[in-house]
């Protein structure tokens, strides 16, 4: 069965291993490059971060290969960084968006991915 991914207030967040997985970290970034390559044909750029939680950097590294796989250009922090930050740096960067690995304020066995668009604000419903 699959799992039904459904961002809700600023992202989408799951228990590791258990819906947060690989296989739904993979849809739910591949949905993410078609829409930003969609909306921007050529020479789109996202932000791709994350906080310290286990995994971080394997989840940055995935969604950076499913993002030029895309055509999307990739702007890795390699550092664990804050929201505000990663949106700060969006606009910073003229970047097209964000993808921030976090769950928040979630218990630490929760993983996230928080979606922003180009002004860093998290992506509306009916992007998401």
């Amino acid at each position: 069965m699959t799992t039904q991914i459904k961002f809700g207030t600023s992202g989408w967040r799951a228990i590791m291993a258990e819906e947060f997985t690989f296989d739904n970290v993979r849809r739910a970034v591949t949905g993410i490059a078609r829409y930003v390559a969609g909306v921007k044909p050529t020479g789109a750029r996202l932000i791709v971060g994350r906080d310290p939680r286990f995994l971080g950097e394997t989840f940055v590294d995935l969604a950076a290969g499913i993002l030029e796989a895309h055509g999307v250009q990739p702007l890795v922090i390699s550092d664990a960084a804050p929201t505000p930050a990663i949106s700060w740096e969006v606009m910073r960067q003229h970047a097209d968006g964000a993808i921030n690995f976090t769950a928040s304020h979630n218990p630490p066995e929760y993983n996230g991915i928080k979606f922003s668009t180009p002004d860093g604000a998290p992506a509306l419903p009916e992007v998401t």
